[in-house]
C-alpha cells in the first residue's frame, strides 16, 4: 500500500512565483528519490471565479511514496533541508 499525502505551503503575498522557482529545482531531485511515485506541485488559477475562492499564495503538493520509511527519508533529505532554509523567510 502506498502512502498518499497532501502539503500545503502558504508564502507571503507576491512570492509565489519565488517560491515556484526554487520548488521547481528540488521537484528534479525529490522524483528521483527511493519510493517516490508522485510529486507534483500545484496552484490555483484564475478561472474567472470569485477572488475569494483563490488562494493567489498557496502551493499543494501532492505526494505519493511507496512507503513511510520512504517518506521519513524525503523529509530528512539534505535537498529538502535546503528547500525548506530557502523558502522558510516567504
Amino acid at each position: 500500500m502506498s502512502v498518499k499525502v497532501i502539503a500545503e505551503l502558504i508564502v507571503m503575498p507576491g512570492k509565489i512565483s519565488f517560491c515556484l522557482a526554487v520548488l521547481e529545482k528540488v521537484c528534479e531531485v525529490v522524483r528521483r528519490e527511493e519510493g517516490c511515485l508522485e510529486y507534483l506541485p500545484t496552484v490555483d488559477l484564475d478561472d474567472g471565479t470569485s477572488d475569494k475562492d483563490r488562494h493567489r499564495d498557496r502551493i499543494v503538493i501532492i505526494e505519493k511514496w511507496e512507503s513511510l520509511d520512504n517518506l521519513a527519508a524525503h523529509r530528512e533529505s539534505k535537498h529538502m533541508f535546503s528547500f525548506r532554509k530557502n523558502i522558510e523567510a516567504i
